[in-house]
């Protein structure tokens, strides 16, 4: 038997069981897809907040070297100023 517009119309046994079929296969695949996604985002989130971290922790260092040189520069001048005077 072929399926036609009769077969499927409201109220129709058989259509409403392909309807109902339809529907939950659509469900499930939706609810297979948004899984899916969630989870790609979740790792496309680490990976960004992994490569912010990295540049923060990278711009500290750089910041971090250069207070300890300017230190050390700054020590540096009072040692010689200290070495003139004597």
């Amino acid at each position: 038997m072929a399926w036609n517009d009769k077969s499927l119309a409201a109220g129709s046994k058989a259509g409403e069981f392909f309807s109902s079929n339809i529907r939950a296969g659509i469900d499930r695949w939706r609810g297979e897809e948004r899984q899916a996604l969630a989870t790609e985002f979740g790792s496309l989130a680490a990976v960004d907040a992994r490569l912010r971290f990295e540049q923060w922790k990278q711009e500290h260092d750089k910041e971090q070297n250069r207070r300890g040189a300017a230190q050390r520069a700054s020590n540096a001048e009072g040692e010689s100023d200290g070495a003139h005077h004597a």
